[in-house]
């Protein structure tokens, strides 16, 4: 069995790579993707962290669990690929984000470092960001932003660190290591020499105009071509900042099997929506690279999900011996769930160049290769992959009643949130901002 090592970003979509766009610079991803094996259309099954990562780590749908928000949790009687391979004998260790909330803090990890940038309990706050204070969601993303130094970097410093010490150790069991940047997630803010690579290279940002479907005018936010400025350049800045560390974790991979990954992607103000959760690709597009020495390099067009890259760990841990995970060409199935007071269900399948989305009772089909054309067979197809509302809503209800009695409980124990990483106070400064130009 050989070692394997999984970095997974959060927020970096597979939209915004130097494959996508020439302006980001990405030597280290590049490089490695010249010996990987490399899947252009990969998708997340639920453009949110915790759904995302709990249905990654378990190897079932967001609809199976139940799971379509930060606050619910997973089960601590889910197996999950670490349960699954510390009991076959690998060494499992987590340095840094997953975004595990209450008790249960490994799921499976037989060791865990850093912590985490997020809060452990519910109905409980950072109060120690300084200027970043409600940055770090959806709602709160274009407070501020900006270049210097910054929580997130901070974190993700302190598990890239972390985690090269874990890969210079000798262990006699084969290695599980899972390692968990926050980065690229909001807040906009990089080190001033990452941002300045883009600023003035950001010329066209006219897709902050671009029609958005109805059911998310409610996320729209407004911003001005200079914030839309601001913005970009701090994430493809935090994009190139993440790449440098990927490369300085890949140095210690020799003979390892290599996997990077996000949890989802960032709309980045295109049709005036920031952050996830929609059916657009930049918010369900990830970037996906495996690297295993004992295959020779190639690139995968068809789509693949998150899903099939659990699965394909367990056959690199001999627990599943299905390898043609990747190669087989099944639709995806994507569920997200919008609004707080009366919440949505958004649906989408794809599959061979279609994206299907359900919403309101509306069907909406989406080419995603200019070269196929309709074909009523492969829609009929698709239309089978959507799931019941109503089963949906069922478990959706469950998770909900448990978040409503874990606040309760929060609010009358107030337990210690020993996974909070702390936050130096240097890095929690109001970052700057060029002069001369308008906010």
């Amino acid at each position: 069995m050989k070692d394997i090592v999984l970095v997974l970003s959060d927020q970096h979509s597979g939209c915004i790579t130097s494959s996508y766009n020439s302006i980001i610079q990405t030597p280290c991803l590049d490089a490695i993707n010249e010996e990987a094996q490399v899947f252009t259309n990969a998708y997340c099954n639920n453009p949110l962290c915790v759904p995302s990562r709990m249905s990654f780590l378990s190897g079932k749908e967001p609809h199976e669990l139940g799971i379509y928000n930060n606050d619910q949790i997973l089960d601590s009687e889910e197996e999950t690929l670490a349960s699954k391979l510390k009991g076959a004998g690998y060494r499992t260790v987590l340095v840094g984000r997953m975004h595990f909330k209450g008790h249960d803090q490994y799921h499976g990890f037989e060791e865990r470092y850093v912590g985490d940038i997020t809060t452990q309990w519910w109905n409980q706050k950072r109060n120690d960001l300084g200027a970043f204070q409600g940055t770090m969601q959806m709602n709160g993303c274009l407070k501020e932003f900006g270049y210097g130094p910054s929580p997130v970097q901070s974190f993700d410093e302190a598990v890239l660190k972390k985690s090269l010490e874990i890969l210079e150790e000798k262990e006699d069991r084969p290695l599980f290591l899972v390692i968990g940047f926050y980065g690229p997630h909001f807040p906009y803010c990089v080190e001033k020499k990452y941002f300045d690579h883009y600023f003035d290279k950001i010329v066209d940002t006219n897709n902050y105009f671009d029609t958005s479907d109805e059911c998310y005018q409610d996320m729209q936010m407004d911003a001005s071509e200079s914030t839309l400025k601001y913005v970009r350049s701090s994430y493809y800045g935090l994009i190139e900042k993440l790449d440098n560390m990927i490369g300085e974790i890949y140095k210690h991979c020799k003979n390892k099997i290599f996997i990077y990954t996000s949890d989802h992607g960032d709309q980045l103000g295109k049709r005036k929506l920031f952050g996830k959760k929609t059916m657009y690709d930049e918010s369900i597009m990830i970037p996906l690279t495996i690297v295993d020495k004992s295959k020779l390099a190639h690139v995968f067009t068809h789509e693949v999900s998150l899903l099939n890259l659990h699965q394909t760990i367990l056959a690199y841990a001999d627990i599943e011996h299905d390898t043609t995970v990747f190669e087989e060409q099944k639709p995806i199935r994507i569920t997200s769930m919008i609004g707080n007071e009366n919440p949505q269900l958004i649906q989408a399948v794809i599959f061979q160049g279609y994206k299907l989305i359900k919403y309101n009772n509306c069907l909406k089909l989406v080419y995603l290769d200019s070269e196929v054309k309709e074909d009523f067979d492969r829609i009929k197809i698709m239309r089978k992959y959507f799931v019941d509302e109503k089963d949906v809503f069922e478990k959706y209800t469950i998770k909900q009643n448990e978040v409503i009695k874990n606040r309760k409980w929060t609010n009358d124990n107030n337990p210690q949130d020993w996974i909070r990483y702390h936050i130096h106070s240097e890095c929690t400064k109001k970052p700057k901002r060029r002069e001369g130009y308008e906010i």
